[in-house]
């Protein structure tokens, strides 16, 4: 896979990121997505999520090189790279999958349809993290669970509300996961409003299949829709 930009990263960074990919690229039911990613770009300045290693844009996986900073000294932030790098492979794979979604996404995104927007984003995070959490350390999955229980949730004004339908679909994946100690996470989060809500999404998705037909997503259109508004 090429690397595009790799002159802005010293030797021992650019053998350390061309490691990671080889091992990537040998993950058996992601082989043929890999023919649909262009490869792997490195920007100087991070215009992603601050909390984002890498997303994916135009056929291209995108890291920040500030992300790439410590990555031959900390084994978190190799740990972190490889598993954002092989959630956004899991996303081509799904984009084939579910490819009328997908486009009725990117259309809703485009017209500043929220509601459908957020809908679909809660159903293909959902799916994509219950492939890729694998991959993240019980560290990292462990982190992000704590930090959704201890985070401040105050649905009277609007980053709660944004904050839970962007999150729920990776929220429900990673609580789901084997190696997380408490199977009643969900129905153990501190804000009732939060542990409601999650529940009735995580009922929603564990009776729908993997079908590219939005109107099973209705449901938690209507979820959506108490919090997020097309205005």
């Amino acid at each position: 896979m090429q690397i595009i930009n790799d002159n802005l990263l010293d030797k021992e960074r650019k053998e350390k990121l061309k490691e990671l990919i080889e091992e990537i690229i040998q993950i058996k039911d992601i082989e043929e997505c890999i023919q649909d990613i262009k490869g792997i770009k490195i920007i100087e300045e991070n215009i992603l999520h601050k909390d984002i290693s890498a997303s994916i844009k135009d056929g291209y996986i995108i890291i920040p090189i500030n992300k790439i900073g410590n990555i031959i000294e900390n084994s978190e932030e190799i740990d972190l790279i490889k598993s954002n790098i092989i959630h956004e492979i899991y996303h081509m794979k799904l984009k084939r999958i579910l490819p009328k979604i997908h486009k009725k996404h990117k259309e809703a995104y485009n017209n500043e349809d929220f509601i459908t927007s957020f809908t679909i984003v809660i159903y293909i995070e959902y799916l994509t993290h219950l492939e890729s959490s694998k991959y993240e350390t019980e560290k990292m999955i462990d982190q992000y669970l704590k930090s959704i229980n201890d985070y401040n949730w105050d649905f009277s004004d609007d980053t709660s509300k944004i904050y839970l339908v962007k999150h729920a679909g990776y929220i429900i994946a990673r609580a789901e996961d084997e190696r997380v100690k408490n199977k009643n996470y969900i129905l153990n989060l501190k804000n009732e409003i939060l542990r409601k809500e999650i529940k009735k999404i995580q009922d929603i998705l564990d009776n729908i299949k993997i079908e590219d037909n939005y109107n099973q997503l209705l449901p938690i259109e209507n979820i959506v829709r108490k919090y997020i508004t097309n205005e």
